[in-house]
């Protein structure tokens, strides 16, 4: 439930929206889910997402995060 009213306020462009998707996308085992939460933060446009798209990265002791997905979604705030 939490998740999807993230997901509505990220789609309505609400700042509210931002700390539980970066909270979610560091949760995310799944390379659907995370892909969904990036595109979610993507579409917030918060440049703050592009941190929490490299924290994922290099934080990521169970090796799940999708590197490149991530990275291409992190430049996309440059």
């Amino acid at each position: 439930v939490r998740e999807k009213a993230a997901f509505e306020l990220a789609g309505k462009k609400d700042a509210a929206a931002y700390d539980a998707l970066a909270k979610f996308l560091h949760e995310a085992h799944d390379a659907a889910r995370q892909n969904a939460i990036a595109n979610a933060l993507v579409g917030l446009g918060d440049k703050r997402a592009a941190d929490v798209f490299l924290d994922r990265i290099e934080n990521d002791p169970s090796g799940t995060a999708q590197a490149s997905n991530l990275i291409r979604q992190a430049a996309s705030f440059r």
